[in-house]
């Protein structure tokens, strides 16, 4: 069973990091239940490429992490999510230069 923090929807967003997906990745979106900030799992999705995502929390295991888009929240694999993560620090450094 998943937590109620790890499916709490959050009043505010405050990410850890920002990325812009390379390529089409598979998504859970996160839905609110009946009642206040609790969120239960809603159906699976395909975020496009070019879609910017705030990581913003833990996922449902330790290969999944909680991101926001477009004014919803979904679980993503954290590997999915690894080359725009890549593709950002590399482009940073070459700005850098």
């Amino acid at each position: 069973m998943l937590s109620e923090e790890i499916l709490r929807i959050p009043q505010s967003v405050q990410p850890s990091k920002i990325c812009t997906l390379l390529k089409r990745v598979a998504a859970i979106r996160l839905t609110r239940a009946a009642h206040g900030c609790q969120g239960k799992l809603g159906e699976l999705v395909q975020l496009q490429p070019g879609t910017r995502l705030e990581c913003c929390g833990d996922g449902y295991n330790e290969r999944t992490i909680k991101v926001y888009c477009g004014g919803t929240f979904y679980f993503v694999f954290r590997q999915d999510i690894a080359d725009a993560e890549e593709h950002a620090s590399q482009q940073s450094l070459t700005s850098d230069r």
